[in-house]
């Protein structure tokens, strides 16, 4: 009992420096006129976790970067042709030639997106299909993916049905810790992105994620 209250308590507190690290500042100094125009770099991302009556579950991950230079470093991460035509959808290219190198492009980003979903929400997922939008109609960029994943669930029966409990989440110690190093990280290379950047901008990153449940499922 006391081993889970620890976890629950880390978790916690995982949770309120991930809140807290949704937004970062430049240490720029402000005009003379003492007032700070700040840009903000803003992308979202929203995933549907559609339950399946297996346990299983059916997932549409949607990226969006608003139309700022973190939509370029996207687009420069992602291997984005110069020349795409507003709206245009296409698969992610497989490989990138950069000083006579191939180098997967991908593969690397299914990777990372993979290694999120298991070390932030516990969820063993398989990439089926992904796509982008490198410009979209707002000079944005999206990024669309679909898979299957294996999420955590505890089931205790209950006459004829059961109860299920779908766990979100570092499911123990071990794996709390593997996720707030993975979090240090992107507080890291977020602050490494702002740095890089002139002028003063505000990085604003928000996750929302939206089960579905099977028809004869009840909350």
């Amino acid at each position: 009992m006391r081993s889970k209250r620890v976890v629950q308590l880390l978790l916690t507190l995982v949770l309120i420096v991930l809140v807290s690290s949704l937004l970062f500042f430049t240490d720029k100094p402000a005009d003379t006129e003492g007032i700070v125009q700040a840009e903000v770099l803003s992308m979202s991302d929203v995933e549907d976790v559609r339950v399946l009556k297996n346990g299983n579950a059916e997932v549409s991950l949607s990226i969006e970067v608003d139309n700022t230079e973190l939509a370029d470093m996207y687009r420069n991460i992602l291997a984005a042709p110069g020349d795409a035509v507003l709206g245009e959808v296409m698969p992610i290219p497989e490989n990138r030639t950069q000083n006579g190198m191939v180098l997967p492009v991908r593969q690397e980003f299914h990777s990372s997106i993979k290694k999120e979903q298991k070390t932030s929400l516990g969820f063993a997922m398989k990439i089926l299909d992904s796509n982008m939008t490198p410009l979209d109609e707002e000079g944005g960029l999206k990024v669309l993916i679909d898979g299957y994943m294996t999420p955590q669930v505890s089931v205790t029966p209950t006459g004829s049905d059961g109860v299920w409990e779908i766990l979100i989440g570092p499911k123990d110690e071990a794996a709390l810790a593997v996720a707030a190093g993975d979090l240090l990280t992107k507080i890291s290379f977020a602050q490494q992105l702002l740095g890089s950047i002139d002028g003063d901008q505000v990085y604003d990153a928000s996750k929302t994620i939206r089960c579905i449940l099977p028809e004869e499922a009840k909350l």
